[in-house]
Formats: structure tokens, sequence, C-alpha cells
């Protein structure tokens, strides 16, 4: 499998143990599905197709439950599966996060029993006090992004960050440079798309020195 953004490729066999390789567009590695244009759409697809089935065996064997007891179902069994991976991918278009977030909605819907169209889901998320999928993400790529600058993984943050030349008032020390990007594909990838927010988080928040501390501070500014 070749790795590019361009529309003509150009390939070459590759044998291994005297026998021609086949050729794929896609493969799954660790949970995630790889494509060889960059692209999430067909993982965001089998992710999605997987919580449906879930959510299907919530509805049919705990219908009667209470709302808290199919809340935690979803947190435990759906959740997990729809931010699995999260600091690696995240949907570039409207539509594959639509298509996530309709899950979510879904599960709100069943919480309540409530599949009428005049109900408010935005309100029974609110009253479940679920995070949105995109503020999950962001609190795995900002939890990620602590442990890199923080030597607590075996990244070297030196070579993908740099410091500002100029320090100003808005500046932290543990700011860095925003990394110039030329494509969508980049612009989504780990250290550009999450500088920016890691960038804006407030100076007590970056100044926290605990990893489990920062996280709590984190999802406590998001929410």
């Amino acid at each position: 499998m070749n790795f590019t953004t361009k529309k003509t490729i150009k390939t070459s066999p590759y044998t291994l143990c005297q026998k021609t390789l086949e050729a794929t567009h896609s493969h799954p590695y660790l949970g995630l599905k790889f494509c060889d244009n960059l692209r999430w759409k067909e993982h965001i697809s089998e992710v999605t197709n997987s919580c449906k089935k879930i959510l299907g065996v919530i509805r049919r064997n705990f219908k009667a439950c209470p709302t808290y007891i199919k809340s935690r179902l979803y947190l435990s069994l759906i959740q997990p599966k729809l931010t699995y991976g999260s600091a690696a991918w995240i949907p570039s278009t409207n539509e594959e996060r639509h298509q996530l977030d309709m899950i979510q909605r879904s599960a709100a819907r069943l919480c309540y029993n409530n599949y009428s169209r005049e109900a408010s889901v935005t309100q029974m998320l609110n009253q479940l006090e679920w995070p949105s999928l995109d503020t999950c993400r962001l609190i795995t790529r900002l939890s990620l992004m602590y442990r890199i600058t923080h030597n607590l993984v075996d990244i070297d943050w030196q070579d993908h960050l740099t410091r500002p030349t100029r320090m100003t008032r808005r500046h932290h020390p543990s700011s860095y440079m925003q990394i110039r990007v030329n494509s969508a594909t980049y612009a989504n990838s780990f250290f550009p798309w999450t500088i920016p927010h890691w960038n804006g988080l407030p100076h007590d928040i970056l100044d926290i020195p605990d990893y489990k501390n920062f996280k709590t501070a984190v999802r406590d500014y998001l929410n």
C-alpha cells in the first residue's frame, strides 16, 4: 500500500520470498483502518456500523432499564469506539462529523425511549451531561500533547515543535509555533491541528505539573 494524496500514482511491484505482494488501498492496523489516500472515511464507516449494531443490542435487551443504566452502557461500549485512536485521526468533512454525531444522538434518544421528531436531542444530551465527540477528541489530543512535551512518551518534541522566537504577553513558555500546512490532510494531522488548541489553553492549566490533574483541568475547562 502506498500512502499519498496524489491522484496519479506510480507503483512498482513488491516481492517477498519470490512472490508478488498484492496491492491494496486500505488495511486495518491496531484498531484503525488506514487508507492509501490518508483519509478516514472507511474507518469512520466501519466504526459507525459497529456502533449501530451495539445500539441495536442495547435497544433490544435494555429497553426497560433506567436512563442511567443505558447511559453507562453508551459510555462503556459505544463512546470509546467513536473516539478510539482520535489522537491519530479526526473527521475531515462535515459529513463524516455528522455520521459520528448521529450515533451519539441516537444513543441519547435510546436512553429516554423518546423518538419523537418534536423532541430536542440537544436537551437530552445536556441532561445526560455527555461531552460532544469533538470535545472528547480534543481532550485526547491535548492530553497526548502534554505527555509529549513533558517527555512521558517516547516522542522527542524537539523534532516536531518550535518555541516562538519572540515572546509576548499572550505567549506562555509552553506555547509553540504554528506549523505551516499546504493540504487539508496535513492540517488535520496531530501537531498542526493540536498546536493552536494547546496555545489557547489558560496559562494556569499549562502550568499544571501532574498529568492526571492536567487532564482533569482540561476536561473541566472544555465542558
